[in-house]
Order: C-alpha cells, then sequence, then structure tokens
C-alpha cells in the first residue's frame, strides 16, 4: 500500500478539525469548508498530500510557504497522521493571509496578467512600473 493511500486509511478513522473533510479522489487532501448564503459551500483552506510524502497547504486559493509550518513537519514533509491533523489545524487556525503572503499573490496576479493577451499596450508599460516597484519588496538587501 503506498504512503498516500494507507494516510488516507488512516485519515478516515481519525476526528479531523472543525470544518475539514477528506477526499481522496484524485489524491488525499483535506480541505476546510465554509458555507456562503450567496454561493454555497466554498473550499476555504487545503492541504494536498504527495506520494513523495510533501504537500502543498492553501489558504483562500493561496500557496502557504512549507517555512509557516516547519515546527510541525519535519524537511517539509508529513510523515505521520498526528502531522497531517496538526497541519489541519493550523491551517484552520489562520484567518486571512499575512503581509507578505498578500504582496505575494497580488505580485503573481500581476505577472500573469501582464503575461496575458488581454493586456493593452498602455496598460502593460504602466504596470510594468508597478510590477518592478513590487519587486523591490522582495529583494534582500545587501550588507553594506
Amino acid at each position: 500500500m503506498s504512503y498516500v493511500a494507507e494516510l488516507g486509511d488512516k485519515l478516515a478513522r481519525e476526528t479531523l478539525p472543525s470544518n475539514f473533510i477528506l477526499i481522496t479522489k484524485p489524491s488525499i487532501a483535506l480541505l476546510k469548508l465554509s458555507h456562503d448564503d450567496k454561493l454555497g459551500p466554498q473550499v476555504v483552506a487545503s492541504i494536498q498530500f504527495e506520494t513523495d510524502r510533501s504537500f502543498k497547504m492553501y489558504n483562500s486559493g493561496v500557496l502557504i510557504d512549507k517555512k509557516a509550518v516547519s515546527h510541525v513537519t519535519s524537511e517539509g514533509k508529513g510523515n505521520t497522521v498526528i502531522q497531517a491533523t496538526n497541519l489541519a489545524s493550523f491551517l484552520g487556525a489562520k484567518e486571512e493571509l499575512n503581509q507578505t503572503e498578500a504582496l505575494e499573490d497580488i505580485f503573481n496576479k500581476l505577472v500573469k496578467f501582464l503575461n496575458s493577451s488581454d493586456i493593452e499596450p498602455n496598460q502593460a508599460s504602466k504596470l510594468s512600473f508597478i510590477r518592478e516597484q513590487m519587486a523591490l519588496l522582495f529583494t534582500k538587501p545587501t550588507a553594506i
């Protein structure tokens, strides 16, 4: 039995953190759901487990850096059911993106838009300037 299948079997027998459900197809994932009166059930956070024991975490559709949970996992991998439920608990308690995550998400969306065919040349030059300025937010300062 593969690691992912075994993890799925074990998680199916566990009590999951509040508002999380387990899905097993097409891959093993824990999803946190909320309900909106107009839109119905919404996935607000998720953890997808890979065959190499790595995982991807998303909050509000944004990929969360594994460094945020380095205290829960070993070497960026979820090796046990307890680690998987602790990751879900972490995401469940995370109400919103932190400032860095939000800025990275905005920057990535801007880059994607700039690379699309939907942009006019006039807009492209102005938005390219904004992209260059935003990129400065992510550069590490050099020592003097």
